[in-house]
């Protein structure tokens, strides 16, 4: 919630920054009805949580709502964090960023065919939706099968590393990036 009111770790801006005013600098002009819908989404899910809660106990919302989108979210920042945080990706500085480099620093991890297939393949085929951002789930197998040949030795695939043990290892390893003799910064340990 901080990070969705303040913008705390985004990119700094002149004024202040949030993601549900209209004007924020995050938002072009033709956005403004969309920020307001989601907006009225948000105020109508907060409305009906307090309703709930009035009828029942704020302990059962709690159990019903809070603790799986917890859940939800646990896997999602840790699926997240795994598919652009490994020893083997780069990172860049600000001035030899650029947009395929910041694409291809990711890396697609093999879960097995139950994981694969609850996370639609977000997990396995995680690269050529950089790639590709609107590909939909159920063609980023096909897409990434295509695309593994034409990028060689740029792409970044981990389908040894049991799910706990590469958590564990980009914790613990993955903590902050060195500088090298190229323009890429490094995770060290």
């Amino acid at each position: 919630w901080l990070y969705l009111f303040t913008h705390y770790t985004g990119k700094q801006y002149t004024e202040w920054t949030n993601h549900f005013l209209p004007s924020s600098p995050l938002f072009k002009p033709k956005d403004r009805n969309q920020v307001l819908a989601s907006d009225a989404g948000v105020l109508a899910t907060v409305a009906m949580l307090g309703i709930a809660a009035y009828f029942t106990s704020c302990a059962w919302v709690a159990q019903i709502y809070f603790v799986p989108m917890c859940f939800g979210y646990f896997w999602l920042v840790m699926l997240t964090e795994l598919q652009h945080t490994d020893l083997r990706l780069p990172r860049w500085k600000d001035d030899d960023w650029n947009w395929l480099q910041g694409a291809l620093a990711t890396i697609d991890r093999d879960w097995g065919v139950v994981f694969n297939t609850l996370f639609h393949h977000t997990t396995d085929k995680h690269v050529v939706h950089h790639l590709f951002p609107t590909i939909p789930h159920y063609h980023m197998a096909e897409a990434t099968n295509a695309i593994v040949p034409l990028l060689g030795d740029y792409y970044c695939q981990d389908s040894t590393t049991p799910l706990w043990t590469a958590i564990w290892t980009t914790s613990h390893y993955c903590r902050k990036v060195y500088p090298t003799d190229t323009t890429a910064l490094w995770y060290s340990f």
